[in-house]
């Protein structure tokens, strides 16, 4: 219905307004008459046309706009005859080999796109002296001379120009009504080789993906070919600039940027300061040879730029007031690295400035700052750091504290962090924040000063010393972490517990929990005092802890527990609606593992999706029927009182793998109605994959794989020992694989008919199957 409404408000725009519009459209044959004599615009997008005229005859045409599914469409030389009103053409779209020479016709033309495969004639552009705004997307490595006569170019946009290194002298200062400059400085452009007035220079080769970036223009030495940066201070005008200087050296100390308003400046030669993950109108990355204090032009940015990137910060030992007096009042995001001389980020100790200090900074990324103690020393005023929602550390191994709190001390409406990192492979990501407190201790990161209402994800990897993130005596402060949505926990040897008994209100918005690599670990849960005695301490008890419900948890993720005997404690008495949101259970690398999913964690987690086990060569049951009520007989068939039946209501995708030990995968009577994929590998323990019973309840089955299971007889046991012929049948299932299965010697040795009507890949070794069992298989294998 959306499309008829879009031809229909096309159709009738273009009688109204003369328009001819083809978006997604195969076009057989131009239309004919006055259509086209009396067509103002003409928009193919994304159409598929075979060829275009010899020449088009739209003596009132004034935009004109192809972008076709073949790319190489030719476009004939006196295209563009019949169409010399054009004020807007747009080809960007289109790779041209070279320009069709009737171009140089459109004496009114104001804005041009091109993309050329070859740079060939694009000096016929230069005599399109109305041309304001020029577009250009081409394999080139210098910028044609002609473009000098541009004098009315407003807009010259060069970021599809990866391979351009050199620009002729005076051709920018020439274009002198020019606002918009930009030039390509994404990770495969090469940099544009400025001038440099140094007659000692010599511009050393530089690798740049591996290749040379001085391999074709010309001699990168040869300073007479190339244009100087101090050309833009002729374009009174611009205000808008984004360019990538490889070397410092080629940057003119007076050359003015503080009439920029948006602005993305690279300045060094490291390739990788050419990503961003930020979206901003001010962006400046630095990697600088010498003193920042030695270029003045650079340092006037800092007071409006939104984004900011530090690497090797010289003739600093703090950022403010070290590089800027003013605090940075615009700045964004802030990433310092490799900066050894700096000691402190912001150090007010024996300067007081009266300005907010970031006050509008989100994200603080501080990696290989060896030398870095602290973020910030000495008192700050009220709206500094207040907008600060991630915060990152990594390698820096003097670190003592994030924030001291004689920083905050006397305001009412503070960010305080302290947090210890005495291993210099640390980090810690913080969203949200608003009050915190974390005292400097090596064993846990929170104490009861902490209040962290609108924090949402916490990630601490590697953080060798600590023992407990949330101090165990003490209680927090009320809604501190209501919002924690995913906490990811990797590499901490020593961690024993993560969430103490007292830490239970705080975690209901819990949403991913992601552990991996804690060989100490213990307890995600503590117990309580005495409501689970004797429960071992290798057990990761989620305990009933009266406010703990777990009711948003997603995702559980469980990753080298060397001591890990249990997941969930079957003596637990947990709310209706925990863990009634978990969609994905991942368990690997656990050795000692026993059992996984007790009755009363399964009969709650009706929206799991996927259960992965890998790696557990001690389990011996994913799901049991240990803590079922015995009042419970909803689930108990007429026919068989003393059994009860385990629903798995949402799950799609199980796969086990590495379980040597394990005998049983399901138990008897266990349904699985909705499951799709079935997979598993490497369980030698198993003589049968599931009961009869439970085959039938595979419906929606559409895939099941089993390899390596050495000791396996049969895929489906009569173990209701049911009489009679049954037919059962596999009515989605489209790929069977059984591979490597020494023992087998029939899908089943019951009485049954298997059907697989839907089967379209069957891959078997064993030949040993006996052909009745699976008969239509044998006609598709």
């Amino acid at each position: 219905m959306h499309d008829v409404v879009q031809d229909v408000a096309i159709f009738l725009a273009s009688r109204q307004y003369h328009l001819f519009i083809r978006r997604y459209q195969r076009l057989e044959e131009w239309p004919e008459g006055d259509q086209l004599t009396s067509c103002e615009t003409i928009i193919l997008d994304r159409s598929d046309i075979a060829e275009l005229p010899q020449e088009l005859y739209c003596p009132n045409l004034t935009f004109f706009h192809l972008n076709n599914k073949n790319q190489f469409l030719n476009i004939a030389d006196d295209f563009f005859e019949g169409m010399r009103e054009l004020t807007v053409l747009n080809l960007a779209g289109e790779t041209l080999n070279s320009l069709p020479s009737s171009i140089n016709l459109l004496c009114n033309l104001r804005a041009l796109c091109l993309n050329l495969y070859v740079f060939r004639d694009l000096g016929i552009i230069g005599r399109l002296k109305g041309l304001k705004v020029l577009t250009l997307s081409s394999e080139m490595m210098q910028l044609p001379p002609e473009l000098c006569q541009l004098n009315q170019l407003q807009l010259l946009d060069l970021r599809g120009c990866c391979k351009l290194e050199l620009i002729p002298p005076n051709l920018l200062s020439s274009l002198t009504k020019l606002q918009e400059l930009y030039f390509a400085i994404h990770i495969y452009s090469t940099p544009i080789q400025w001038y440099v007035d140094d007659p000692n220079y010599k511009q050393q080769s530089m690798k740049h993906h591996g290749k040379e970036v001085f391999d074709g223009a010309s001699d990168p030495n040869n300073q007479q070919s190339k244009t100087s940066l101090g050309e833009l201070n002729n374009l009174a005008r611009l205000t808008n600039l984004e360019t990538h200087i490889c070397d410092e050296k080629m940057l003119p100390k007076d050359l003015v940027f503080e009439r920029l308003r948006r602005y993305k400046v690279i300045i060094g030669s490291d390739p990788n300061l050419s990503s961003s993950e930020y979206e901003t109108s001010r962006m400046l990355k630095l990697n600088l040879n010498t003193s920042i204090h030695s270029w003045d032009n650079v340092k006037s940015l800092l007071d409006s730029v939104e984004e900011l990137h530090l690497y090797h910060l010289k003739g600093a030992e703090n950022v403010v007031p070290g590089t800027s007096e003013e605090g940075m009042p615009q700045l964004k995001y802030l990433h310092l690295c490799f900066s050894d001389e700096i000691q402190t980020i912001v150090d007010l100790s024996r300067r007081n400035l009266v300005v907010d200090i970031f006050p509008n900074i989100e994200s603080l990324v501080i990696e290989c700052c060896t030398n870095l103690e602290e973020i910030c020393n000495g008192s700050l005023t009220g709206r500094s750091f207040s907008r600060l929602k991630v915060i990152k550390v990594a390698n820096c191994g003097k670190m003592k504290s994030l924030f001291s709190v004689s920083s905050f001390r006397g305001r009412p409406h503070c960010n305080i962090m302290e947090e210890t990192n005495e291993n210099p492979e640390s980090m810690l990501q913080f969203t949200e924040l608003r009050e915190d407190n974390i005292p400097h201790t090596p064993i846990a990161l929170f104490n009861d000063k902490v209040m962290l209402p609108n924090l949402e994800e916490m990630i601490i990897i590697y953080v060798v010393k600590l023992n407990t993130i949330w101090h165990q005596q003490q209680q927090l402060c009320p809604k501190s972490f209501d919002k924690l949505r995913k906490l990811e926990i990797e590499n901490c040897p020593k961690l024993v517990i993560i969430f103490p008994s007292h830490i239970g209100s705080s975690i209901n918005s819990l949403e991913t929990l992601l552990i991996t690599n804690c060989k100490s670990l213990e307890h995600v849960f503590e117990e309580t005092h005495c409501e689970i005695s004797g429960v071992p301490a290798s057990v990761l008890c989620f305990p009933n802890l009266q406010q703990v419900m777990l009711p948003n948890m997603e995702e559980m993720i469980i990753v080298g527990f060397v001591k890990l005997k249990m997941v969930f404690n079957c003596q637990q008495n947990l709310t209706s609606d925990s863990f009634g949101r978990l969609k994905k259970i991942e368990i690997k690398n656990c050795p000692e593992l026993l059992s996984l999913l007790p009755y009363h964690i399964m009969s709650r987690a009706r929206s799991l999706e996927t259960l992965t086990v890998v790696n557990s060569k001690s389990l011996e049951q994913i799901f049991s029927y240990q803590g079922a009520n015995a009042r419970e007989t909803h689930d108990r068939p007429a026919d068989l009182p003393n059994l009860l039946v385990m629903h798995v209501e949402g799950l799609l995708h199980l796969e086990v793998q590495d379980c040597c030990v394990l005998k049983e995968l399901v138990p008897s009577s266990t349904s699985f109605n909705h499951l799709r994929i079935l997979q598993i590998c490497k369980c030698d323990g198993l003589l049968h994959l599931v009961t009869l019973s439970t085959a039938k309840s595979l419906v929606r089955l559409e895939t099941l794989i089993i390899k390596e299971c050495s000791m396996m007889k049969e895929i489906v046991i009569n173990e209701e020992n049911e009489d009679g012929d049954h037919e059962i049948t596999f009515s989605m299932l489209k790929f069977l694989e059984l591979q490597q299965l020494s023992s087998l010697r029939s899908f089943s040795t019951g009485n049954f008919a298997f059907k697989f009507p839907s089967l379209e890949n069957f891959t078997r070794v064993e030949k040993s199957i006996q052909d009745a069992d699976i008969s239509y298989v044998d006609t598709l294998a």
